[in-house]
C-alpha cells in the first residue's frame, strides 16, 4: 500500500495546549505515517508558537473560541473532520510509522460489522526510554484481554465488564468511524476517559 492510498478517508485533529515541547514531534510522527492522512492543529489555547508550528508544516489551525472545558475542545476538533474516519492525537504523542494504515486496514476487514472505533496498544516514553511494561500497562491489557480473543467485540455486557475496572483505552490510539458515530459529541460532564 502506497502513501496515498487512504489519504482521503482519514484526518488527524492534533490536539494543541498552550506551548508544548513536544509539539514538533507529534507532528513529524504523523507526517511520516506509510499512508497520509489529512492534518489540521486544533485549539482554544492559540500562541506564536502553535501558529508557527502550524504554518512551518502547512497545517491548518482551528481555533476553538467558545472552549468550554476539554470535551468542548475534543468535540470542536471532531466536528471540523471532514473524512470519515478520525484519530485525535494530543500534543505529545507520537504514532509508530503505520499507526494509520493498520487501523484503516483493521476497519475496512470488519466494515460490515459496524465498528464504530478502531484502537491499538500503546507504550509510554520516560525521558529517551520507551516503558514496555509497568504495572499500568500490564493492568490495562488484562482489562483489554477479550479484545486479544476476539477483534470485534458486540456484546454490550463484555463491553461494560472491560469498563467496569477503568477504563484501559488509550484515548491517543483510538480512530473514530464518523459515519457510523453520526452526530457524536464528548459530553462536557466529563473530565477524562470521555
Amino acid at each position: 500500500m502506497n502513501n496515498t492510498t487512504k489519504n482521503n478517508l482519514h484526518s488527524f485533529a492534533i490536539l494543541a495546549h498552550k506551548d508544548s515541547p513536544f509539539l514538533e514531534e507529534c507532528i513529524l510522527s504523523i507526517k511520516n505515517q506509510t499512508v497520509a492522512s489529512n492534518i489540521y492543529i486544533s485549539t482554544s489555547t492559540t500562541s506564536s508558537y502553535v501558529e508557527n508550528m502550524a504554518r512551518k508544516y502547512d497545517l491548518p489551525l482551528l481555533i476553538n473560541k467558545t472552549s468550554n472545558g476539554i470535551a468542548s475542545d475534543w468535540s470542536f476538533a471532531y466536528k471540523n473532520c471532514q473524512t470519515d474516519y478520525l484519530t485525535l492525537a494530543h500534543q505529545d504523542d507520537i504514532y509508530l510509522l503505520r499507526y494509520t494504515e493498520d487501523c484503516l486496514d483493521k476497519i475496512m476487514k470488519h466494515s460490515n460489522k459496524k465498528s464504530l472505533i478502531v484502537f491499538t496498544g500503546y507504550r509510554e516514553i520516560v525521558g529517551s526510554r520507551i516503558r514496555k511494561l509497568g504495572l499500568h500497562i500490564i493492568i490495562k491489557n488484562m482489562l483489554l484481554f477479550p479484545f486479544f480473543v476476539k477483534n470485534n467485540i458486540n456484546s454490550m455486557l463484555i463491553k461494560k465488564s472491560i469498563l467496569f475496572l477503568g477504563n484501559p483505552i488509550s484515548c491517543p490510539t483510538v480512530m473514530y468511524h464518523k459515519k457510523g458515530l453520526e452526530d457524536f459529541e464528548f459530553l462536557n460532564s466529563l473530565k477524562c476517559n470521555m
